[in-house]
Formats: structure tokens, C-alpha cells, sequence
């Protein structure tokens, strides 16, 4: 496969300026929209087609280039398009399978499209990558609250609010887990 040292410098110095810019767009866009901050209206719209043709256009450079599926997967979840952000997510895991935060995505998009199995082994891989990481577990023990496992997805949470507990994201999934298993909510088909 070719790498991008390969190429020559004018086509290394284009896919550099074209990832860099995509980059930054999705940093303004792509990142805030995962934290909540603010929605991204018109103008973010507009700046992540962009980033999504700079993108594709270092898959035309480097077709190897996992980063670039990394960034097409994150300008489509920020922009909804969930099934198309799994896809470049799974793109990425075949050729870079040992990065946690691809997983991440890929759990996150299998979560919103409710597909439980796929959420499962997504999870699963990215704590086995990256046991510590309590966002990590916190996508697990919603993975196994998809699949109606709402004691073990109990467990996984706590375990996790043990780990980060000032984190506000972790004590809104323990509330919303307990809320499952204690009856007050049905197993969501989705999250």
C-alpha cells in the first residue's frame, strides 16, 4: 500500500493543505457539535460539504489514508448522516484496526442507528484498546443497555463514574441506565 512518503512532493504538500484545512473546519464544527455547544445552523453546513470534498480529494491522492476517513466520518455525523459516517468509520477500521477513537465514532454511529452488534464489538474493542478511558466504557454500558443487558450496562457505567466522576456526560448515562432497569423508561431501540 502506498503511504505518503510515497508521493511526490507537490501531491504530499496538497493532501497536507487539504487535510489541514478540513481539519480546521472540523474542529469549529464537527468537535463543538459532539460537546453540545452550540447546533451548526447554514454556515456549518456549508463548511462541512467543504471539508467533505477536501477530504474525498485526499482519498484521490492517498486512497490509504485512514485520517481522511476518520475526518469524512466525523463531517458526516456532525451533519447527520449517520449510516454514512458508520460507513467511513468501518473504511478506517480496516486499514488503522488498533486506534480507540476510531472505535469510538463507530460505536457512537452504531448507537444512533441501532445497531446493536455492531455497537457491542465496537466498544468492546475500543476498552480492550483503551481500558481506562471512561467515555469508552460509558458507550460500552450503553451498547449493553441496547442489547437489553441493563444490569451488566449498570455495572460497566459505575464502574466508569468511579473512574471520571466529575464527568456530567457518565452521571447522565448512570440516570438514564438506572431509569431502564428500574422500569421507569423502556430499552431504547437507539440512543
Amino acid at each position: 500500500m502506498k503511504v505518503l512518503d510515497d508521493l511526490s512532493p507537490e501531491l504530499r504538500d496538497e493532501y497536507n493543505s487539504n487535510y489541514e484545512q478540513a481539519f480546521e473546519i472540523l474542529k469549529q464544527y464537527a468537535f463543538l457539535q459532539d460537546s453540545g455547544k452550540r447546533s451548526i445552523g447554514f454556515i456549518g453546513m456549508k463548511k462541512l460539504r467543504e471539508a467533505v470534498q477536501l477530504l474525498s480529494r485526499c482519498l484521490e491522492i492517498w486512497r490509504g489514508s485512514w485520517n481522511a476517513m476518520w475526518g469524512l466520518g466525523k463531517a458526516h455525523q456532525a451533519s447527520g448522516n449517520h449510516l454514512t459516517a458508520l460507513g467511513w468509520f468501518e473504511r478506517a477500521l480496516v486499514i488503522q484496526a488498533e486506534h480507540p477513537d476510531i472505535y469510538r465514532e463507530a460505536t457512537i454511529e452504531s448507537l444512533r442507528l441501532g445497531k446493536t452488534d455492531k455497537a457491542l464489538t465496537y466498544a468492546r474493542k475500543a476498552c480492550e484498546l483503551m481500558p481506562e478511558d471512561a467515555g469508552l466504557q460509558a458507550n460500552l454500558a450503553l451498547s449493553l443497555l441496547l442489547d437489553k443487558q441493563g444490569e451488566t450496562a449498570l455495572v460497566v457505567i459505575k464502574e466508569a463514574c468511579l473512574r471520571a466522576p466529575n464527568d456530567p456526560v457518565n452521571k447522565h448515562v448512570l440516570a438514564f441506565i438506572e431509569d431502564v432497569v428500574t422500569g421507569k423508561r423502556h430499552y431504547p431501540d437507539k440512543i
